[in-house]
């Protein structure tokens, strides 16, 4: 009798106390750099590898040149953009690590063309919606946890230049933060 008992208590402390001892004791590191940012960026659509990708950019193009409301080109720049860094993902996804590079760096050339935009805009006396600067902000950390995941899958010969992405990520940061 006894002996069943003792088996029975060793079963119960083997499954029960002994795996909460471990994680005691256990050293565990938090990484709270890592939180995803609630911001949807659009589908892509044709990636730049296609061969009717030249079409979406003149597409873009036109878009752009007509369109003469400061404030909707700036909301203009800043879906182009978005799409831009989705289109990067997508390149970084298929091992394409160069294309995706370039393409990201053009992706925020296109995010920094928002912001003379958006000034100009105020200079003619235009308004923006109330929640387009914070749809920058947004989408700015986007940008950022898009290059950080992108860095994660680089070569070590281009990590300077993901750096150098996440340097001018901070100045389109401090840029956001000085408009009107």
């Amino acid at each position: 009798m006894w002996r069943a008992l003792a088996v029975i208590g060793t079963c119960v402390f083997a499954l029960f106390l002994l795996p909460s001892f471990r994680l005691i004791t256990q050293s565990q590191s938090i990484n709270l750099t890592d939180k995803e940012v609630a911001y949807q960026l659009p589908y892509s659509g044709l990636l730049p590898d296609h061969p009717l990708y030249p079409l979406k950019k003149l597409r873009d193009f036109l878009l752009v040149s007509t369109t003469r409301d400061n404030v909707k080109k700036a909301q203009l720049h800043l879906n182009l953009s978005n799409r831009m860094f989705s289109e990067s993902l997508g390149l970084a996804q298929k091992a394409k690590d160069g294309a995706a590079l370039d393409h990201m760096r053009k992706a925020q050339e296109e995010f920094f063309r928002v912001m003379p935009a958006i000034q100009d805009a105020k200079k003619q006396g235009g308004a923006y919606p109330n929640d387009f600067i914070d749809e920058l902000y947004l989408s700015n950390a986007k940008h950022r946890e898009v290059i950080a995941e992108v860095l994660k899958k680089t070569t070590s010969t281009n990590v300077q230049e993901v750096e150098n992405m996440l340097k001018r990520n901070e100045e389109a940061k401090q840029l956001i933060s000085t408009l009107p």
